[in-house]
């Protein structure tokens, strides 16, 4: 078996092997209904790249650390909110997994932003940077207070130059 194959088998397994612990846990009732995350949690997101299979980390730090004091209600809409294509696969109050799909790392991807669309802010004033149909390709950071009124707007870009220059622009 060629070895990307038997990496991707690996993720696969990796991630049922932490679900059926999720369940398995919550089904007897391992997790107490409505606990929230504590600040010293350990929050795991796993996300690969779907070519070389290289972990990737799609959420910044800053957005982590908020995520404390949520409960896995809180938490999931939170996610389903910022990140749709995201979902817990447990959750305690001393630790969270949380998933995203594969996707093109920056160095596998042609492209590292997509040819149109805009920047703007998530609900925690981080800079965004979202497709042409209004999906969160990334977050970039924190926004700067100059910019928050043109953000909240959302700055259009019509190239990945383009959208580069202007998260220069917004970031220095």
């Amino acid at each position: 078996m060629p070895a990307p194959k038997a990496r991707i088998l690996a993720v696969v397994g990796l991630a049922a092997m932490l679900t059926a612990a999720a369940l398995g846990a919550e089904r007897f009732g391992a997790v107490r209904s409505g606990a929230a995350l504590q600040t010293s949690a350990e929050v795991l997101v796993l996300q690969w790249c779907s070519q070389c299979q290289r972990r990737m980390y799609p959420v910044a730090p800053a957005v982590i650390e908020q995520w404390a004091g949520k409960t896995r209600e809180e938490l999931s809409a939170l996610l389903a909110r910022d990140y749709p294509q995201a979902a817990i696969l447990s959750f305690a109050p001393d630790q969270a997994v949380v998933q995203f799909p594969p996707a093109l790392c920056a160095q596998c991807s042609p492209l590292r932003w997509p040819e149109r669309g805009y920047i703007g802010l998530t609900a925690d004033n981080n800079i965004a940077v979202y497709d042409a149909d209004g999906v969160m390709i990334a977050v970039y950071g924190v926004a700067p207070g100059s910019f928050l009124h043109r953000l909240a707007e959302g700055i259009p870009f019509s190239s990945p130059e383009e959208c580069e220059n202007l998260l220069i622009d917004i970031t220095s």
